[in-house]
This record gives structure tokens, C-alpha cells and sequence, in this order.
């Protein structure tokens, strides 16, 4: 967490990068290099400012939520527990005898494990991204 909302240094940081600070002016009034001190303050900024741009990154809907005046509401719910409650229905409506579902279930199983596992993904993760992006 940032310690403050203006830069992206956690607390750590901040004590670490004021550390090597006092260090620097102490080398400094001795007549020694401070080369490798600033390297590290650098290294310790652009560290947290990664990880600021990365938090900002993932962020999502932030229009939305401005014009809107709140927040939107993401619901998330996993694909394999929706296909487990589909099957559920299926089984309950007797539209699908018991046999049938142990092996669709066998089936996600053994698919999960083959190479169509990663394209099936990707496509799962564009129709869900596609129709996330239908109500904006």
C-alpha cells in the first residue's frame, strides 16, 4: 500500500529510500561517492513505480464508475461452477440421465488435460470479456 496518494512508495520504501538519503549526504561530507547509493534509490523507485503502473493497469471501469457517480457491479462467477449447476438442472429435469452427466464430467475432465485445453480457454476468456463488454 502506498504511503501516501500523491507517490506509489510503500512505507518500506520510504524509510529505506530516506536511509540511504542521510547515508548519501554523510558519504558526501567525507569526500566519498555516493554512485551506488543513488543507483539504489533509483532502483527503489522505479521498483514502486512498476508496481503503481501495474496497480493502475488492472483497474478497471474507472469511467464508468465517473460518470455514473458509484461503482459498477462485476459479478464474477467461475465457468466450471456455472457448467456444474447446468448439469445440476439438466439432472434434476431428468433431461439428462445420471450416466450421461458422470460422463460429460468425465469428458470436461479428460479435455482439461489435452492440448484444446488452451484454445478452449482463450475462447471461454473472449466470449466472457465480449459479453462483459456488451453493457458498456
Amino acid at each position: 500500500m502506498a504511503l501516501t496518494d500523491r507517490d506509489p512508495h510503500n512505507a518500506r520504501e520510504t524509510a529505506r529510500v530516506i536511509y540511504l538519503a542521510a547515508k548519501a549526504v554523510r558519504l558526501e561530507a567525507r569526500g566519498r561517492s555516493t554512485r551506488a547509493i543513488e543507483r539504489e534509490i533509483d532502483r527503489i523507485r522505479e521498483t514502486a513505480q512498476a508496481r503503481e503502473d501495474a496497480r493502475t493497469a488492472r483497474r478497471t471501469h474507472v469511467g464508468a464508475a465517473d460518470r455514473t457517480g458509484g461503482s459498477p457491479v462485476t459479478l464474477s462467477i467461475s465457468a466450471a461452477v456455472l457448467l456444474g449447476v447446468f448439469l445440476a438442472f439438466l439432472l434434476r429435469s431428468r433431461s439428462l440421465g445420471a450416466g450421461s452427466c458422470v460422463v460429460a464430467v468425465l469428458f470436461g475432465f479428460y479435455l482439461a488435460s489435452t492440448g484444446l485445453a488452451a484454445p478452449i480457454n482463450q475462447v471461454t476468456h473472449d466470449l466472457a470479456h465480449s459479453v462483459a463488454q456488451l453493457g458498456h
